[in-house]
Formats: structure tokens, sequence, C-alpha cells
């Protein structure tokens, strides 16, 4: 990989990525929109001094994570939440920005995703959980939702992030082939055989259990986490009924199929039916829990320790 050059477009990337950043999660998502506004964030991070770079990616993400969750989320203590997840997203630029051009190659790739995930990981274990994580703008995408039932929500976002990286990568490299091959071949098979194995086992081990029927009642309800417990089916191989006021109410099989929903916003039939499968099935992940994301922490603390003593050994050098 190249050294970092200025780039006089830089300040279109932001705004690409701040427009692409509104749809890509929240109230509005778009999931194409996910995958792609960091590919802009990064660039325009990596052509900036890391100060700098830091500040405005901050004031642009906390403001767009205000008009993400606008309507969904209200009050004080979410204009503070809101504010604290765009600063967290504008640290994992900056720990990109510091780390990523210490290393070579494919190696510099895995720093944001590595930073990422284990940012989202630890922010999890707050009083908000996983809310807004990269991994549920892809909610419907059957095939790439397959793969929670092995690393859980977190190997989505590592996905996510790692492609941002790699276009990143082979744009400082200037997309020239014989430096970039690598990357561009690795990156893309990996995604292929994600998607070909959820496409197979959606198609090849279809849900086959008895089933029950279930009459659920619309209630009242404050919460608007029907994606999220989506995720937590596949996670754990379990059926899901939920019922919800003041959003979806819906029945789920242990792959993410939705049976059957119904929008209170727009109909008020109190009551839905649904043939609900009995059992479930056993999932890596069940048996694992976050191994998957502890192992994206310490590769992101070696990866970091790797940095500093390159660092500290270009300092004894020049020294």
């Amino acid at each position: 990989m190249n050294p970092v050059k200025e780039d006089r477009w830089s300040y279109l990337w932001p705004a690409i990525g701040a427009l692409l950043f509104v749809i890509g999660n929240g109230r509005w998502t778009v999931p194409l929109a996910a995958w792609l506004w960091p590919v802009f964030m990064l660039r325009f991070t990596r052509t900036q001094r890391p100060v700098r770079g830091f500040i405005i990616a901050s004031v642009i993400l906390m403001a767009g994570c205000t008009v993400q969750w606008s309507g969904i989320m209200k009050g004080p203590v979410f204009i503070i939440l809101n504010a604290a997840m765009g600063m967290v997203l504008a640290a994992t630029f900056l720990i990109d920005r510091i780390i990523a051009p210490r290393f070579k190659g494919i190696v510099s790739t895995f720093v944001l995703p590595l930073a990422w995930t284990t940012m989202e990981y630890l922010g999890s274990f707050g009083p908000f959980g996983s809310w807004g994580s990269l991994a549920y703008t892809q909610y419907g995408n059957l095939p790439l939702e397959q793969m929670v039932s092995v690393t859980g929500i977190y190997g989505i976002t590592f996905l996510i992030a790692w492609l941002a990286a790699v276009v990143n990568a082979s744009w400082q490299d200037e997309f020239v082939w014989h430096k970039i091959r690598g990357i561009v071949v690795l990156y893309p098979g990996i995604l292929a055989m994600v998607l070909l194995l959820g496409g197979a086992r959606l198609a090849f081990f279809p849900v086959d259990s008895k089933t029950v029927r279930v009459a659920s009642v619309v209630a009242p309800s404050g919460e608007n986490i029907i994606t999220m417990l989506s995720f937590r089916v596949v996670e754990n191989g379990f059926s899901l009924v939920r019922c919800t006021c003041e959003g979806l109410t819906m029945t789920v099989d242990y792959q993410g199929r939705v049976l059957t929903a119904t929008d209170d916003f727009r109909n008020k039939e109190p009551v839905i039916i649904s043939d609900v499968p009995v059992k479930g099935v056993p999932t890596p992940y069940s048996a694992t829990g976050d191994l998957f994301a502890w192992l994206c922490c310490a590769g992101f603390v070696m990866i970091a320790a790797g940095a500093l003593l390159r660092r500290k050994e270009n300092e004894r050098c020049t020294g």
C-alpha cells in the first residue's frame, strides 16, 4: 500500500459518505448504503491529518446519527446516545488512520474491521446492548443472515467494515492490478463463500419441524427491536413470536424467514395466526457464543501492539 496522499477531492468523499450514512441505518435503512458509506468516510480520514479528520468525521457522524434515529429515539438521553455513537464511529476511523499506515498489504486492511468489531462488541455491554449495530442494516438478506449462526452479528459487521478497508487499500495503490490482486481476490472470495453457504443452508437444509398454530394479539410495547430479535433467532436456532404496538408484529422461523407479519401503523387487525416450528436446531454460535467477537478483540490488541512496536523500532532507527 502506498503512503497516504493528499486528494484534491477529499472533501467530496465525506459529503457522499454523509448522505449515504443517513440512509445507512436507523429510520431509513437502505442495506446497500451501509456497505458504501464507510468506503467514502475512510477515504476522507486517510487523506487528512489524524486530528483534523477525526474532528470533521465526528461532527458529520454525530449529526448523521441524530438524523438516522429521528422519530425512533427521543429525549435528552438519546441525544447523548447519538453523540456517543457518532464519536465512537469517528474514533474507529481515527484508529485506522493511525495504525493502518504502519502495515502493508492485506494486514493493513484488517485494522478497520477489527477495530470496528471490537468497538461494537464492547459497546454491547452497555445499557443499550447491540442497538445500532452495522449488522442489523442487512435485515432481510437471508443468505448473509445465516452467517450469524456461526459468528453472531459481528461477522457481518466485520465483512462490511473490511470492504471499506479493501477498497481504500486498492484506491491508495491506484488500482494497479499487480499491487492489489491479492486483496481483490481474497475479499470477494470470502464474501462469495459466505453467501453461497448461506444460500445452501436455506436451499438444502430447510426448516423441518412440526408446527404449532399460534395466535398473536397485538399489544402495547414501547420497544422497536424486532430486527434485533430476528438475528437472535438465527444465532441461536429457535423460532420467534413477537407482538408489538407501534411497529411490526411478526413470527419468524429459525432461519430468519418471516412467516407472518402485520404493521400496526397500516393494519389495525388485532390478531394474526401462524404455524410456527416447534423445534429449533443447534448452531455453532449457540455452542461457542461470542467467540468470533472475542477473537476480533484479541486480533485488534495484537495489531495495535504490532503498530506500537514498529513505531518504537522506527524511532530507534532514526534516533
